[in-house]
């Protein structure tokens, strides 16, 4: 009979024979808790095991990781309403609330409220050019630039084109324009000084593998935490190119949102990804997305805490028309439908408040 089996019968036979004293009942919930963190580290390993089988390393150091935390947490995620009272009195009184909030554009700032909350997800939609990576870059530009950690899963774009992309956007210059020669010297200088300003910084990761699933980023961000550089936001562009898989395509988007939803709750982060949006959008009079123009949008729609649809006129007109509409189709604590309005300079992608002269 192993310890853990002799133990349980031992208790048994106390609380048969026995009434138990008050002095008893804390050597009995401690001898409970040791007996169920073992349980735990036996479905943990259990479930190392079967990712080793698999051949999938990236797995079985994200399992390792989370089966360390589960071992030490409590038996149960249930928490009595009194505790979780005095959390939120804290939360509201220590001024700390603060420290959950995660920055984005300014303007888009303002339509969420605040910004994005930790433990959230939020999904950007768009059809391809609308701007998309565009607003996605800019956002780990500023929370990064703001001292918040940012790693951003690019499956679309190199490492090095989401660099180019943060040093041309802060330098206003076009990438296009570099190529043909066209810039002067001082424009030039500008670039550089960009560029030795993002050499600087510590709190950007941009992560372009392929192919990669949404347990190998997992295991990316873990890594990161088990460094002490937790990620505060997780930017994944986009959810289509993660490598999981699934018997169709709608139940492979929705695990991988979910996923991406767990991230953010597990990590205590805020996750924001790209999704691409249906052609039956350009058949319909208004083109601004909704919610139903999600490829395969059920699980997504369901997962995300907040969906943005990216609209820009002049992509359909093309003129002088260079705004564009980041339209919240969804938000859990907030209001819907409202739009930030910006302008889009589509020659080095970036976005800015409407009332400045570009």
């Amino acid at each position: 009979m192993t310890a853990a089996a002799e133990s349980i019968s031992s208790w048994a036979t106390w609380a048969n024979d026995a009434t138990p004293l008050s002095e008893y009942v804390q050597e009995d919930a401690r001898r409970i808790a040791h007996l169920a963190a073992c349980r735990r580290a036996l479905e943990s390993a259990s479930a190392i095991a079967k990712a080793a089988y698999a051949a999938d390393p990236d797995e079985c150091r994200r399992l390792m990781l989370e089966g360390a935390q589960a071992v030490s947490a409590p038996s149960t995620g249930a928490r009595p309403i009194h505790d979780l009272a005095g959390d939120l009195y804290e939360s509201l009184t220590d001024g700390n609330l603060a420290e959950r909030v995660i920055p984005t554009l300014p303007a888009l700032d303002r339509v969420l409220g605040v910004g994005l909350m930790r433990q959230t997800l939020t999904v950007v939609m768009a059809r391809p050019s609308i701007g998309k990576s565009s607003l996605l870059a800019q956002i780990s530009d500023r929370s990064s630039s703001a001292g918040l950690r940012v790693i951003v899963f690019s499956k679309e774009e190199s490492a090095l084109a989401w660099t180019r992309r943060l040093a041309f956007g802060n330098s206003q210059l076009s990438w296009q324009a570099y190529r043909q020669g066209r810039l002067t010297s001082e424009e030039l200088s500008r670039i550089s000084h960009h560029i030795n300003q993002l050499s600087a910084r510590r709190t950007l990761w941009i992560d372009a593998s392929l192919p990669q699933t949404t347990s190998q980023a997992w295991a990316v961000c873990d890594e990161l935490a088990a460094r002490g550089e937790k990620p505060d936001l997780v930017i994944a562009d986009h959810l289509r190119l993660f490598a999981d898989r699934a018997d169709n395509e709608t139940h492979r988007l929705g695990a991988i949102s979910w996923a991406l939803k767990q991230m953010a709750k597990r990590l205590d982060c805020a996750v924001i990804a790209s999704a691409q949006l249906s052609r039956g959008l350009e058949s319909q009079q208004d083109r601004r997305p909704d919610l139903k123009d999600l490829r395969d949008s059920g699980e997504i729609e369901e997962n995300a805490d907040v969906v943005i649809a990216l609209y820009r006129d002049g992509y359909y007109h093309p003129g002088n028309d260079k705004t564009a509409e980041l339209i919240i189709r969804k938000n859990r604590e907030g209001a819907r439908n409202a739009a930030a309005k910006m302008i889009f300079q589509e020659e080095h992608g970036y976005y800015y408040e409407l009332q400045r002269v570009v």
